[in-house]
């Protein structure tokens, strides 16, 4: 039994010998069509498209007004080896060109042609077609501008809270650099766009500005932003009128002090005095005849802290007096 066993165990490692040995020639088989279908599949032609890159050189006082279009592709025809070649040359075809003065630079269908032809890995290669007839640049004397930056900030304060100083940025401006006509279409700069919510306490963050065009250049790519808030109350003060305008009869003013609300910042509370308002009536539209009159009075001065000013009137009653009622 047991040498009938091993018969059988000799038996089953041939064959399974035998099926590796079938299983190698026919993978050796595979893959030696494979590589003659590769070489007869590389040596016909085709065609492909490949992105076109441009660079370029100028003197330091120059620049372009607008940049080469960065969606110009060419299509190449070759065999397939010589497409391959090309594509592991790089992803794109670096065409690169030298301006010396201002004005416009053309180049036309033919010279791309012959500049990409020049700059392929492999001379055998043809162009069938570029997607571009032409390619217009406008070369321009360089300039730099300082123009301010401008905050676009969108704020919601938590209630009873408000800004106590203006939105201060540091630096407040920014230096750009590139052409003439394009520098000169500025007159500030925006940052990014930012939203804040529910803001109770004051803010010091980093913001980037908003990225330049390729053509132009800035000297900072971001700016410091202070929100100084904090909450307000509010506070009554009484106000004495002014009289403008007034004849040279004696004049009699009811109220002569009128009551005024406002809401300031808690920091500011105590600095804020009676001598910072001024209220005003005039009376020069008025009517002076005997009796009694109504004027209307009007806030022309208020301290620049303070919001959500209210009079508690808007008029004051006035009566010429006789002379000798003047006197009592």
């Amino acid at each position: 039994m047991q040498f009938t066993e091993r018969i059988k165990q000799r038996l089953n490692q041939i064959r399974q010998f035998k099926m590796r040995e079938d299983q190698a020639i026919l993978l050796s088989c595979f893959g030696i069509a494979l590589v003659f279908w590769v070489l007869v599949k590389l040596s016909q032609e085709y065609t492909s498209a490949k992105p076109v890159s441009f660079s370029y050189t100028m003197p330091d006082d120059l620049a372009l007004a607008n940049l080469p279009p960065e969606d110009v592709t060419a299509t190449l025809k070759g065999t397939g080896w010589n497409l391959m070649f090309e594509y592991l040359a790089g992803s794109s075809i670096p065409v690169h060109f030298e301006i010396e003065a201002t004005g416009e630079f053309r180049l036309n269908r033919a010279q791309m042609r012959g500049e990409i032809l020049g700059a392929l890995a492999s001379k055998e290669l043809d162009i069938t077609e570029i997607n571009y007839d032409e390619i217009d640049l406008s070369v321009e004397p360089k300039e730099s501008k300082r123009v301010p930056i401008r905050h676009q900030v969108n704020l919601e304060l938590a209630p009873e809270h408000h800004l106590s100083a203006p939105i201060l940025l540091e630096p407040d401006s920014v230096t750009m650099t590139g052409a003439v006509s394009e520098v000169r279409s500025y007159d500030s700069w925006p940052t990014d766009s930012i939203y804040l919510e529910g803001l109770s306490k004051s803010l010091l963050m980093e913001v980037l500005l908003k990225p330049p065009p390729p053509q132009l250049q800035l000297d900072v790519l971001r700016t410091n932003m202070t929100l100084s808030v904090e909450s307000y109350t509010e506070k009554s003060l009484f106000i004495p009128v002014s009289l403008k305008n007034a004849p040279a009869d004696s004049l009699k003013v009811f109220p002569d002090k009128i009551k005024i609300s406002f809401v300031v910042g808690l920091s500011r509370y105590d600095s804020v005095h009676y001598t910072d308002f001024k209220l005003e009536a005039d009376l020069k539209a008025a009517s002076l005849e005997k009796g009694k009159n109504t004027v209307p009075v009007r806030l022309v001065k208020a301290p620049g802290s303070v919001k959500n000013v209210l009079l508690s009137r808007n008029s004051v009653e006035f009566f010429i007096l006789k002379p000798n009622e003047a006197v009592k």
